[in-house]
């Protein structure tokens, strides 16, 4: 057995235990400040990315050429839609007749002006047609005759009106 021993006498530390946790203290102190700087440095990049793209995001894009295209011509698409065609061929089924032939039709949107080339056997017939077509156009339409000619090629002689309308 071992006999009871009781040092009441007090061990000093050693003498290089302070410094040593004191520079073990300052290194730790050191490298942690240096990880959350690094880490700091990192988020602030991160959210200067951010908000440079939310600037992009914020400013209109410059137009692709080939955009402008299809917007212009959707454009004019819907406009031509939403022109009255129906007039323009009521006015033309009009002028139809059995002793009356339409020999060309051609409309501008953009002038509101219609030409229409007419052939038939006698005056009366042009005459009686002009009347009808006339009669159905919308309220403002103004026809004229543009030339007048005796057409004597063919079997039959006939008469070729050109009549421009004004829309």
């Amino acid at each position: 057995m071992r006999a009871f021993d009781i040092d009441f006498a007090r061990r000093r530390p050693q003498r290089w235990m302070a410094p040593a946790f004191l520079a073990a203290s300052a290194l730790a102190l050191i490298l942690s400040w240096n990880y959350f700087a690094e880490r700091r440095d990192l988020v602030r990049a991160q959210e200067a990315e951010q908000r440079r793209q939310l600037q992009e995001l914020g400013r209109p894009r410059p137009a692709d050429p080939q955009e402008l295209k299809r917007a212009d011509a959707s454009a004019q698409e819907l406009q031509a839609l939403q022109y009255p065609w129906r007039s323009v061929f009521e006015v033309l089924e009009a002028a139809g007749a059995a002793d009356l032939k339409v020999v060309s039709f051609a409309h501008d949107r953009a002038s509101g002006r219609s030409q229409i080339v007419l052939q038939a056997a006698r005056y009366d017939s042009i005459d009686a047609a002009l009347t009808r077509m006339k009669k159905n156009s919308p309220a403002g339409v103004q026809w004229s005759i543009e030339s007048v000619s005796r057409e004597s090629s063919g079997a039959a002689p006939g008469v070729r009106v050109t009549l421009i309308g004004r829309w």
